[in-house]
């Protein structure tokens, strides 16, 4: 499949439904990464069990670990060789280990597969995080995971791509660049090219330049946002949790709160000045998470008191609620 236009295609084929693990797999190899490194068990097993079926196939090799740990350390090795590499994991201890990473400035990309919340973990102690995308479908995960490899070389750090079981088996239709266009032509397909994944019309997306501006190593966030421009009431949440927030918006519209929402891309960095510029104007925040995780310490710092935020889960306390079960909670 090919989504860029050149001289080798007049235009680009149709998308084809492709699960979330093998668009992940795709966008990889479409990077340049030419070898896998994942383990057996745990959440990350069946984005493993893909990568050993796909990566073959396409020229790639992959490697199965015995733990996580030890698919590092060959990450590590190719990675200080200049070679394109990626690990997969699901535990807590890769971000101790993208902490080494980040100290050694090496280019590294991690696949983090979660079943449960995440730990505060996610920012390693006493540093600056790593790079953390959060893609919402399969074509961003394609799209994301490709990206990854340009923003670790780009900045000489690790880039993790968060995706969870649910986002990973799901199937919608994805487009990817033409792996002959990318290798001829050397052009690099990413979210920046495509512009955004999930845009629709009336909604405002914010790319980003992950390049370095104005020689300070300030990197720009990502984020889409959508109905704030008059606003009473923000939802706000990231990863495959805020496929909700476009019908969310519209049924609270529908029936009188004019509700908008804030999606971060990335989560590292996090879109923290538009989120304190929209607190200004709202009498409300709510974050849609179906689990704790430490980011939404980051919503609450980054609203700084100006609005209330409201943490909604599903009725047992886990999951996220339906949209019908939000529009109650926004009007009260």
């Amino acid at each position: 499949m090919c989504s860029a236009r050149c001289e080798r295609h007049a235009a680009p084929p149709q998308p084809r439904l492709t699960r979330g693990y093998e668009a992940a797999v795709y966008g990889a190899l479409l990077a340049g990464c030419r070898s896998f490194h994942g383990g057996t068990g745990g959440a990350a097993r069946d984005l493993s069990d893909t990568a050993a079926r796909l990566f073959p196939a396409c020229g790639g090799l992959f490697v199965g670990a015995g733990s996580e740990s030890a698919a590092f350390e060959a990450v590590r090795a190719e990675a200080e060789g200049g070679d394109r590499t990626m690990a997969a994991a699901s535990g807590s201890a890769l971000w101790h280990l993208l902490a080494d990473a980040e100290r050694a400035q090496l280019p590294l990309v991690a696949l983090h597969v979660r079943a449960d919340a995440l730990e505060s973990e996610v920012v390693p102690a006493g540093g600056e995080p790593a790079f953390v995308l959060a893609p919402a479908s399969p074509q961003e995960l394609a799209d994301m995971t490709c990206l990854a490899f340009d923003l670790a070389q780009r900045h000489r750090r690790p880039v993790v791509v968060l995706v969870d079981p649910f986002l990973g088996q799901m199937v919608e239709p994805v487009s990817l660049p033409c792996v002959t266009c990318d290798r001829q032509h050397r052009k690099f397909v990413s979210v920046e090219a495509h512009g955004a994944c999930c845009a629709s019309p009336g909604h405002m997306v914010s790319i980003g330049d992950p390049t370095v501006v104005d020689g300070t190593g300030r990197r720009q966030a990502r984020w889409e946002e959508a109905g704030t421009a008059d606003a009473e009431v923000l939802l706000v949440s990231w990863g495959s949790a805020a496929r909700i927030l476009p019908r969310a918006m519209g049924l609270a519209r529908a029936q009188g709160v004019r509700a908008g929402f804030l999606r971060p891309i990335s989560l590292a960095p996090f879109p923290t000045s538009r989120l304190a510029q929209l607190t200004d104007s709202v009498r409300a925040v709510v974050l849609l998470e179906s689990a704790p995780s430490p980011w939404s310490d980051v919503v609450r710092t980054a609203a700084g008191g100006r609005a209330p935020v409201t943490v909604l889960r599903g009725a047992s306390g886990t999951g996220l609620p339906s949209a019908e079960e939000i529009v109650p909670a926004l009007r009260a």
